[in-house]
């Protein structure tokens, strides 16, 4: 249900976090960047992948980014999906928080409205200050969602 990343795997979420990296121009201060990941254990690696190519120590898992179908079906708390990931998965990155952050009910709810996905990420995004970087590692119904919303 939710395998976890190959070592191929492993290598394109490093290769993307040092494209990000380049893109951001962030220099040798990540002190401004947070990463999110949905608490789904793939994509907690691969958010620990991207992490670690821009230099930030922690990945913080949050309960709104795990968007998935079967989540936006079932809720985003299944119990195959939604378990503390392995230091072998996160590979010397931390994690910022465990259990995830967000209310699961207050989720549930959002997640199956339309525009559920974009109202999570402006939640997330209004925690910071004008100037973060905020990176997020979710799937791609979530992807889906922001992209009909900015065009």
């Amino acid at each position: 249900l939710d395998p976890p990343l190959t070592e191929v795997g492993w290598e394109q979420a490093r290769s993307a976090g040092r494209r990000l990296h380049g893109q951001l121009k962030l220099g040798t201060c990540p002190a401004a960047v947070s990463v999110y990941s949905s608490p789904a254990e793939r994509t907690m690696s691969t958010a620990a992948g991207v992490a670690s190519s821009l230099g930030v120590p922690t990945v913080t898992p949050a309960y709104a980014l795990n968007c998935s179908s079967m989540a936006q079906e079932s809720g985003v708390s299944l119990p195959g999906h939604c378990r503390r990931p392995s230091e072998e998965t996160l590979r010397g990155v931390a994690l910022q928080c465990w259990p995830p952050i967000g209310n699961l009910a207050e989720i549930d709810v959002r997640q199956r409205g339309r525009q559920g996905f974009v109202a999570s990420v402006l939640e997330l995004a209004s925690l910071h200050s004008p100037g973060e970087i905020i990176v997020l590692v979710t799937h791609r119904e979530g992807i889906w969602q922001l992209q009909r919303h900015v065009k």
